[in-house]
């Protein structure tokens, strides 16, 4: 994956280390996890083990499913589970964007 802004739909759900992580695909042969940054604390807790549609930044190129990848929340909503699980880039952007994560 390239450092840009993504559209993702998954389960918000908390991690063994205590933090918000979105996965994607759980239980398949291609999972992926992302630990969630930023964004509001509350609006998460309403939103925990739900469903979201969530627009994130990607500050750094992720090769692989390995490992839990850093994303910056920009947005996120409850979404119907019958869409799947997906991520799509929005935008490419260059990596490292400060301005993306210092909210």
């Amino acid at each position: 994956m390239k450092c840009g802004t993504y559209q993702a739909r998954g389960v918000l759900a908390i991690s063994g280390q205590s933090h918000f992580v979105l996965s994607l695909n759980k239980g398949t042969k291609f999972p992926l996890e992302f630990l969630v940054v930023g964004g509001n604390f509350d609006q998460k807790m309403m939103l925990l083990n739900q469903f979201v549609s969530i627009e994130l930044y990607v500050p750094q190129e992720i090769s692989g499913s390995l490992g839990q990848n850093i994303v910056f929340l920009q947005k996120i909503e409850p979404c119907d589970p019958v869409y799947p699980q997906t991520i799509e880039l929005k935008k490419n952007e260059k990596c490292g964007l400060s301005e993306k994560f210092n909210r």
